[in-house]
This record gives structure tokens, C-alpha cells and sequence, in this order.
């Protein structure tokens, strides 16, 4: 299963990224050889373990291969701001994801009886660190730079629309906070801000 995945993730990348090219195959002669070599030593579908147990092994593995995680302490999240948009409300809040840092993100909220579905709206790359969360959910009680920045962004990728703003008019909640260095976690060292 594993390795129809990959095949089908492979095969979709690159046909969009060769949509219209007169190649007489996308792969590279040894595609078939590496594939064929990819065991996944720790798939459900190569274990006789019970779930549970596998599923608790298989994320210690995939653990032990990060680094070390920083401590773990509690959110400890403050709203900064907040701004009523018709059928949601968008917060601006100020949390704790590691006992280093803490950040700022938008958590936009559809008004009425939950519970409701939620979605983590992550910003594009885009080669553009300037902005992050900014990308997907429409600033507010930023600098003129910012939201300026935002604006252009959005309508020149994305229709002008920002994703989380209109998953919220559907009645999604939505997280959305800035990769590091992104927006304030580092890419606001730019001529942007002067």
C-alpha cells in the first residue's frame, strides 16, 4: 500500500509538472529498481502487531527520529484582539507552543451553536517571508504595511480571496499562525516595515 501511494503521489507530481511536455516516460531508469527497494519497515500493512501497539511503537520511532522536542507547557493563550465579521468572529491570540516561544495567530470562529468542523489553515512558501498566516486569513490590527502586503498577496494568488476567511463563512474554525520565519516569527526584517 505504502508504495502505491508513493507511486501515485510520483506519478501525480509529475505529471502536472510536465502537463504538455513530449516525454516518452517522466521516471528515471532506476524508478523502478529504488521502488522496489523501499521495504517500510514500520507500515501497519508489514506489522502482526494489535494496532494500538503498533500505532505507539511506530510514533516512538517516528520520534526518535526528530530532535528533541522542547518542554511541553500549557498554551497559556491571551486574545489580543478581536473583529466581527458578520457570521464569524476572528480573534487574534497570543500563545505558548514551546517554553522558548510564544506567537501570535488568528483563530476565526463561525457565530451560533457549534460544535463545528476545524481546519489548520497553514500559509504558502512563495518565496515571500514577509507575511505567513497573513497569506490565508485577512489581517487586522497590524501595520499598514502588513495588511497592504496581505491584500496584494491574495489577489494575485488567490483570486483576492483569503482561504480561512472564506472556510469561516462556511462555518469552519480556523487556526492559522505563522511558520518559522515567517511574518513575526522572523520575516518581518524586510524594507516592508520602514
Amino acid at each position: 500500500m505504502c508504495k502505491r501511494i508513493i507511486k501515485g503521489l510520483m506519478i501525480l507530481c509529475v505529471g502536472l509538472s510536465l502537463a504538455g511536455c513530449k516525454l516518452k516516460s517522466p521516471w528515471p531508469p532506476f524508478y523502478a529498481e529504488r521502488v522496489a527497494e523501499l521495504d517500510f519497515p514500520y507500515a501497519w500493512e508489514n506489522s502482526e502487531l494489535p494496532f494500538d501497539q503498533w500505532r505507539e511503537e511506530a510514533r516512538a520511532k517516528y520520534l526518535e527520529h526528530l530532535s528533541t522536542a522542547p518542554g511541553k507547557v500549557p498554551f497559556d493563550s491571551n486574545v489580543i484582539g478581536s473583529q466581527d465579521r458578520g457570521s464569524y468572529v476572528a480573534y487574534k491570540i497570543n500563545l505558548a507552543i514551546n517554553k522558548y516561544e510564544r506567537i501570535n495567530a488568528y483563530l476565526l470562529v463561525p457565530k451560533g451553536q457549534g460544535p463545528f468542523p476545524a481546519m489548520i489553515a497553514l500559509h504558502d512558501h512563495g518565496g515571500h517571508f514577509y507575511i505567513g498566516k497573513e497569506k490565508v486569513v485577512r489581517p487586522f490590527d497590524e501595520k499598514g504595511a502588513v495588511i497592504r502586503d496581505a491584500r496584494r498577496w491574495a489577489k494575485r494568488y488567490y483570486g483576492g480571496v483569503f482561504i480561512g476567511d472564506a472556510l469561516a463563512e462556511r462555518g469552519y474554525v480556523v487556526f492559522a499562525m505563522d511558520v518559522q520565519p515567517w511574518g513575526e516569527r522572523g520575516g518581518r526584517d524586510s524594507d516592508l516595515d520602514k
